[in-house]
C-alpha cells in the first residue's frame, strides 16, 4: 500500500472515531431526552413531539433510529479500512462501500444540522411552558440534555466533511 493511500487511512480513521463520538453522545442524548419527556405530564410530551417533528421533519424516535444507523454505517466503513490496511489495497466492494457510506455522511451534514438548529431554539420553547406544567427540575434536566446534544452534533458536524471526503477517495472517486 502506497504511504498516500495509508495516511488517507489514518486520516479517515482518527474522522471517523471523532463522528462515531460524537454521534454516540447525541444518540445517548436522544434517549435521555425521550426518557425524560416520558415523564413529564401529557401536554408537555405532545408539545415536545410536535414541535421536534414539525421543526425538523421527524420525531426524536426517528431521529435516534437514523443516528444509530449512520453509526451503524460508519463501523462498516472502518471495517472495510481495517480490511484496505490489512490487505495492502482497497478491494472493489470496500472501496464501493466506503464511497456509500461517504455519500450517506454527506447527505446526512445537512439534516442533522437542520436538527442543530432547532435544538439551539428548543430551550426558548421549552422555557414558556409554565411550571405547574413542566416541573423546574425536569425542565433543567432536559434543559442540560438539549445543550449537551448541541455541543456533540456540533462537533460531530465539524468532524464529518474531512470524513467523507476521505471515504469517497480511498473508495476510489477522484479527489
Amino acid at each position: 500500500m502506497n504511504s498516500d493511500v495509508l495516511l488517507l487511512c489514518e486520516r479517515t480513521e482518527r474522522s471517523s472515531a471523532a463522528v462515531l463520538e460524537n454521534l454516540a453522545h447525541i444518540e445517548a442524548t436522544l434517549r435521555d431526552v425521550q426518557d425524560k419527556l416520558a415523564t413529564a405530564p401529557f401536554f408537555v410530551r405532545a408539545f415536545a413531539s410536535s414541535e421536534v417533528s414539525r421543526g425538523t421533519g421527524q420525531d426524536i424516535t426517528a431521529w435516534t433510529q437514523a443516528v444509530a444507523g449512520l453509526m451503524a454505517a460508519i463501523r462498516e466503513a472502518q471495517e472495510a479500512i481495517v480490511r484496505a490496511q490489512d490487505a495492502g489495497s482497497v478491494s472493489e466492494a470496500d472501496g464501493a462501500a466506503m464511497r456509500q457510506v461517504g455519500e450517506r455522511v454527506a447527505a446526512e451534514q445537512s439534516r442533522l444540522a437542520a436538527l442543530v438548529g432547532f435544538m439551539q431554539k428548543a430551550p426558548d420553547k421549552i422555557k414558556i411552558v409554565p411550571a405547574g406544567l413542566f416541573p423546574a427540575g425536569q425542565r433543567d434536566e432536559v434543559l442540560g440534555a438539549i445543550a449537551r446534544q448541541v455541543t456533540a452534533m456540533q462537533d460531530a458536524l465539524a468532524a464529518m466533511p474531512d470524513l467523507a471526503a476521505s471515504l469517497r477517495t480511498l473508495g476510489g472517486e477522484p479527489a
